[in-house]
């Protein structure tokens, strides 16, 4: 026997039953749509078994960062599968999709339970104290790439559900200020303030206002705003930004200023970067010496909280939201969720992504639509929706 040919294939043996058998871990990054996280979450544990997890926040629907981590197998063949979302915005998500770009996340390090460990740490700007940085794989977002002004390389677009939004007037705002429409949208966003009165009809209203607050331009819900209400999808705005809130009550405002880095945003027209940012600043009370009401647009999760907390949802075009309004066409104020990722994507990356997908596509809940039942369509962000019985 050839002893050197026999320690050379006893050596490679051993060598290929350690790459076999070897421990694997796969980190999954989504970002995006903050109107569309709690589905995005519930498709993520949904596809996997046993996970363990943590979030930002005290509700993980709610959570604007979180981690999920799923072990199958015993060392040395342990198979650990880590998803971690980082939601800023649709045309956020897809920017650093497209570029290929890093987003925070939670650390893997952080700890986890099968109950989930809430609050991990943020700071006063709701960013992650303690984060490291990843390339994100997929973005969910509200709004077509050709809406956002990254539209190459060009992304694989999924539709996987319909998303509806709706105006909200903050908490203490009067009775007669219940409706919106193209017009005054428009008037709003574009001034920051319109007399009440022209909300109301009542000229004992016409020394009071209403300003308007928002989203940053990276928000898939402010471009679904601005197309559905006119303005454009790449419309400037002019939003207040409220000051300090002391007992759930609005002391000061200013215009939004101006932002230099990481992307520079005219006065007035940067906003908040997360719709829950947002949600909290429209479920407290303005000052009295504001002189007036704020409006904004969430998504439905976001306004639920508003409305517990004291505001409202306002009618858009004379018509109350409700799901069915949105499936019959009767509701127009909404957008299709899409996932985009890079036509590069591949393997388990791929196969993970996917089944996220697939889930949300056949499973997703109020108050978002599965697209099986809608009854009416649109080609693009705020277009005339028609019929698609009989397609």
């Amino acid at each position: 026997m050839n002893t050197k040919h026999s320690i050379l294939a006893t050596a490679l043996g051993l060598g290929l039953a350690a790459v076999a058998s070897a421990d694997t871990t796969t980190t999954i990054v989504l970002t995006g749509s903050t109107a569309f996280r709690s589905a995005a979450h519930a498709a993520i544990q949904a596809t996997m078994t046993g996970e363990t997890f943590a979030y930002s926040g005290t509700d993980i629907t709610a959570a604007t960062y979180a981690i999920f981590t799923e072990v199958t197998g015993v060392s040395p063949n342990q198979n650990t599968l880590i998803v971690k979302t980082s939601w800023t915005g649709s045309a956020a998500g897809i920017r650093d999709v497209a570029q290929g770009n890093t987003v925070k996340v939670i650390p893997s390090s952080q700890t986890q339970t099968v109950g989930g460990t809430a609050s991990v740490p943020v700071d006063g700007n709701g960013v992650l104290v303690t984060s490291e940085n990843l390339v994100a794989d997929a973005a969910m977002s509200d709004v077509f790439q050709a809406s956002t002004i990254y539209t190459t390389p060009t992304l694989v677009d999924n539709k996987v559900a319909v998303v509806p939004f709706t105006w909200v007037a903050n908490d203490g705002a009067p009775a007669e200020l219940d409706a919106m429409t193209p017009l005054l949208a428009r008037a709003l966003f574009s001034n920051g303030s319109l007399p009440l009165s022209m909300f109301t009809g009542l000229p004992a209203d016409n020394a009071s206002f209403v300003f308007a607050t928002g989203r940053d331009p990276e928000s898939g819900t402010r471009i679904t705003a601005a197309a559905e209400s006119g303005q454009g999808v790449f419309a400037s705005a002019v939003h207040y930004q409220p000051g300090t809130i002391t007992g759930d009550v609005i002391q000061s405002h200013q215009i939004w200023p101006a932002q230099v880095t990481p992307i520079a945003y005219d006065a007035g027209n940067n906003g908040y970067t997360s719709g829950g940012n947002l949600r909290s600043a429209l479920a407290a009370k303005s000052f009295s010496t504001l002189g007036g009401y704020y409006v904004s647009y969430l998504g439905i999760n976001d306004s639920n909280t508003v409305v517990t907390g004291g505001g409202k949802r306002l009618k858009w075009n004379g018509v109350d939201y409700s799901d069915n309004n949105v499936r019959e066409g009767k509701y127009s104020f909404w957008g299709y969720q899409h996932m985009f990722y890079r036509s590069t994507l591949t393997g388990t990356h791929l196969t993970k992504v996917n089944a996220i997908r697939d889930n949300i596509v056949s499973t997703v809940a109020a108050p978002n639509v599965k697209l099986t039942d809608m009854k009416v369509s649109r080609i693009s962000d705020g277009t005339l929706i028609g019929s698609t019985l009989g397609d």
